[in-house]
C-alpha cells in the first residue's frame, strides 16, 4: 500500500499539463482503489469520465466510479 501512496504521490506532484490523460488519471484511481482509497479514487474515476474525449474512455472510468462508490457503501453515488 506504501508503494501505491508514494505513485500517487509522484502522480500529484506532476504538472498539471502532465497530470491532464484520461488514461493515466484512471490508473491512478484504480491504484487508489488497490490501496483502499476508495473516496480518492472515485473523484479521480469520475474527474477522468468528465475529460474523456471518447465514449469508450468515459465509460471505463464511470464504471470504475460505480464500483468506487460501492465499495464505499455508498449505493446513492453508485447510482447517481
Amino acid at each position: 500500500a506504501q508503494a501505491v501512496r508514494r505513485a500517487v504521490a509522484r502522480y500529484r506532484a506532476l504538472p498539471e499539463g502532465e497530470r491532464r490523460g484520461t488514461a493515466l488519471l484512471n490508473a491512478v484511481g484504480k491504484l487508489e482503489a488497490i490501496a483502499g482509497d476508495f473516496e480518492a479514487a472515485e473523484r479521480d474515476f469520475i474527474a477522468a469520465s468528465s475529460m474523456a474525449g471518447d465514449a469508450p474512455s468515459r465509460a471505463e472510468a464511470r464504471f470504475n466510479a460505480f464500483r468506487a462508490a460501492l465499495e464505499r457503501r455508498d449505493d446513492e453515488a453508485a447510482f447517481a
